[in-house]
């Protein structure tokens, strides 16, 4: 890690769940449609996500942080790993 990166909290599981809902488990920068999918972590957890081809979704930051923005509900959204990744920090 580097000095001037900040290690983030992971947004939590239960707002994933509330944005995925809210989103309709569509990726608001390409439309690509997901389903949610139950799977088993180890030991006996189940857990739910969105996915695509087994590709897993992401709640993506509308304003980046790295440019002021929060992680309030207004400024995620979800979005497929491809397109998140593929953003990077730009609007």
């Amino acid at each position: 890690m580097k000095w001037f990166q900040q290690k983030r909290k992971k947004i939590p599981f239960k707002i994933y769940l509330e944005i995925a809902k809210r989103d309709d488990l569509i990726c608001k920068i390409c439309g690509l449609r997901g389903k949610f999918k139950i799977f088993t972590l180890e030991g006996n957890k189940i857990r739910m996500g969105v996915f695509f081809k087994n590709k897993r979704f992401e709640i993506d930051h509308i304003i980046p942080v790295s440019r002021g923005g929060k992680d309030e509900l207004e400024n995620l959204r979800l979005s497929c790993i491809r397109c998140n990744r593929s953003k990077g920090s730009k609007l």
